[in-house]
């Protein structure tokens, strides 16, 4: 299995969003805004990769990401999992680069724009209405695009992205 990771870095009045344009990876991603994110490395928890990734492609060190739920899928014979990740900030305008490689935005997130991947309809909401309290997560088996089974997520004990949750 592959492991993949993608967060969403919220301002902590929850209406703005860190998002950023694909230059390359699957075509269905290309040229479309995403939570920042990529392949865990070998060795690597999934929250290190998430730190990782954002600092990557944003410019900005993050550490307070929280996993909220995972995407199982298989794509050409290969099984995958996207684990996903939030955060809060109070201004992420002032941490974040908008001179990476990858074109990094920050919007609105009550009002969608056409050029989000069709799956941040869908996973920002989600992202918000996780209540850090309470063991509210997700997953999602055999992922797809248009149809979707939604089922607990219970993370692994050992799954250091996990800190702090009870």
């Amino acid at each position: 299995m592959i492991d993949y990771v993608m967060g969403f870095l919220f301002n902590t009045a929850r209406t703005r969003v860190v998002l950023l344009r694909k230059t390359h990876g699957p075509a269905c991603l290309v040229g479309k805004y995403v939570g920042p994110g990529g392949k865990v490395e070998p060795g690597e928890t999934p929250k290190a990769a998430m730190c990782r990734e954002f600092a990557e492609e944003t410019s900005a060190e993050i550490h307070s990401w929280e996993l909220f739920g995972a995407l199982n899928g298989n794509s050409d014979g290969r099984s995958f999992r996207v684990h996903l990740f939030r955060a809060f900030v109070d201004n992420p305008e002032d941490l974040v680069s908008t001179q990476t490689d990858e074109r990094v935005l920050v919007c609105s997130v009550g009002m969608p724009l056409s050029c989000w991947q069709t799956n941040m309809f869908w996973m920002i909401p989600m992202a918000l209405s996780m209540d850090k309290d309470r063991a509210d997560f997700f997953e999602i088996n055999e992922f797809y695009e248009a149809t979707t089974k939604v089922m607990p997520y219970i993370p692994k004990r050992d799954d250091q992205s996990t800190e702090g949750r009870v």
